[in-house]
């Protein structure tokens, strides 16, 4: 049974949300601001789906989103934020902080479902692809070669030298400077240069660049080979 955390400070609405999540098959949390959710998060590892309202006391929607998508171990849990704030600031403010989508109160139920099932269903195909792409993935040195499934990866020389140091230094995350320094040499270089690259390497190893399995970035910290 998929686990759901629901945030709401409205004892009555956070009831009638809960029993109706309840009734269509799922073991519901419940949260009244974001630093119980916080809370719960870290005790239950096997969380699928986040249900936040904005306005909150203690910590609100846009603080708990951040506070998730900033966690090594929940940035990846989807997050429906369900609120009275119809306008586009606050939307802004939710989807810039990680939210995945965003539904005004009162909301038709079954349209709430329909939200909730597409957001269940992408973290289903998002945790198949990981499964798949640590199937077979060898870097041999010797020959400066990526293989991925018994199938060579045509790499150039800095890409390969990028995705040969950040495995080296695995788990660690190495800064775009440490790459500049390292990678190209330059100690004053531009950080878009890394970007590029790292880019690239994405575009050709990854089954979906938007969603990066291999090469993650963890922020303010830098690039992870996730292997």
């Amino acid at each position: 049974m998929l686990k759901i955390l629901v945030v709401e400070d409205d004892e009555q609405l956070l009831f009638i949300i809960a029993k109706f999540l309840e009734n269509s098959g799922f073991e519901v949390l419940i949260a009244h601001n974001g630093v119980e959710a916080l809370f719960i998060l870290q005790k239950n590892t096997d969380i699928s789906l986040v249900i936040a309202d904005l306005v909150m006391p203690e910590m609100d929607g846009v603080e708990l989103c951040s506070k998730i998508r900033n966690s090594q171990f929940l940035k990846n849990i989807p997050i429906l934020i369900l609120t009275g704030q119809a306008d586009i600031y606050n939307k802004s403010l939710s989807f810039n902080a990680g939210a995945d989508d965003y539904l005004i109160k009162p909301v038709e139920f079954f349209e709430f479902m329909l939200r909730i099932n597409a957001l269940l269903r992408r973290v289903k195909k998002q945790e198949t692809k990981e499964k798949t792409n640590f199937l077979n993935f060898e870097i041999d040195k010797k020959n400066s070669k990526l293989i991925i499934e018994g199938r060579e990866i045509y790499l150039t020389m800095t890409e390969f030298k990028i995705i040969t140091y950040l495995q080296e230094k695995s788990p660690e995350p190495v800064p775009a400077t440490e790459l500049l320094t390292k990678i190209l040499g330059s100690e004053k270089g531009n950080q878009v240069t890394i970007r590029n690259h790292i880019k690239n390497i994405r575009n050709k190893i990854e089954l979906d660049p938007n969603f990066p399995n291999f090469i993650k970035i963890i922020p303010k910290r830098g690039y992870i080979f996730n292997f």
